[in-house]
């Protein structure tokens, strides 16, 4: 029953994630908050047109190729996915845990968002830029877990990314390092002493320093109401909570300046399932708020 409550979640998730944008802000009216000062997380409208992709990159099983995960430009549907996979001309990689298919560009450029993506520009985990690198192919990956569209990328360095950011002509980027996040013991302690906050299970946590103000997340399970959270603090004082929709595992800086907004890539998981995507979260250090960007994409202003 687990597994099957699991594979709905799933299922919902992607017809979610996958819809089209919309034009407005979205807030949640059906999540009852337990701190009066904090809001549920904002999902900002993204135009493609005038936005970049930011994610993490990605390296393919048995092979030296990376790759970033397509996103559909309109709702995901079963007959979209089948049809992409039908797309694919050449298997040009097999072993036991994953399996690689060239597929048609004409086809994926109708169902995938493809933006800018031909160049992209390569960052190591110090958030140093190495390369720039030039699309190779699109493929469909399928490891032994799940199965993705991608894009692909050689690498000729013998530099390891970690972030991969969309080059489009005509952009002014403003490159500036961001805090790194850490795991400290004294703050998430500092954290615990919240009233309201019964963690049964912490699932993880983080914190950083910028400027002269302190800001942490906390995933976990309450083990009172046994519903899942995630909080973000400034000051160890909470500002925004999720309630029963994703866990944030681990939060990676990019360095990306941006007016009012620290920007991270948030690597999520899907409270009691395997399921995990990362997302682009933008943290404004002067009250704490967190916005959420769609299908990694955000405006350079």
């Amino acid at each position: 029953m687990k597994n099957r409550n699991a594979f709905l979640l799933l299922i919902i998730y992607f017809i979610i994630s996958c819809s089209k944008i919309p034009e407005e802000n979205q807030i949640s009216e059906e999540v009852q908050l337990r701190f009066s000062n904090t809001d549920t997380l904002l999902t900002l409208s993204t135009p493609i047109d005038s936005s970049i992709f930011v994610g993490l990159a990605g390296k393919y099983t048995g092979g030296g190729d990376w790759y970033i995960e397509l996103s559909f430009v309109d709702n995901w549907n079963e007959t979209s996915s089948r049809t992409l996979k039908d797309a694919s001309v050449e298997e040009i990689y097999r072993d036991i845990d994953a399996t690689r298919a060239l597929l048609k560009e004409e086809v994926v450029y109708k169902y995938l968002q493809t933006k800018y993506l031909d160049t992209i520009l390569a960052f190591d985990e110090n958030q140093d830029f190495f390369d720039t690198l030039i699309r190779k192919q699109f493929e469909f990956y399928e490891p032994s877990i799940s199965s993705t569209f991608t894009a692909t990328y050689e690498l000729e360095t013998d530099h390891l990314p970690m972030i991969f950011m969309s080059s489009q002509p005509g952009f002014k980027y403003d490159f500036q390092k961001r805090p790194i996040i850490s795991k400290d013991s004294f703050h998430l302690q500092n954290l615990l002493t919240n009233p309201g906050i019964h963690p049964y299970y912490i699932a993880s946590f983080g914190h950083f320093s910028f400027t002269e103000d302190s800001f942490s997340y906390l995933s976990y399970l309450d083990s009172v109401d046994l519903r899942d959270y995630t909080l973000f603090f400034k000051n160890g004082k909470p500002t925004v909570e999720v309630v029963n929709d994703f866990y944030v595992r681990k939060l990676y800086p990019i360095p990306l300046a941006r007016k009012n907004e620290l920007v991270f890539i948030a690597y999520c998981n899907m409270p009691e399932s395997d399921f995990s995507w990362t997302s682009l979260l933008g943290i404004n250090p002067m009250n704490g708020k967190v916005t959420e960007y769609l299908r990694n994409r955000i405006l350079i202003k």
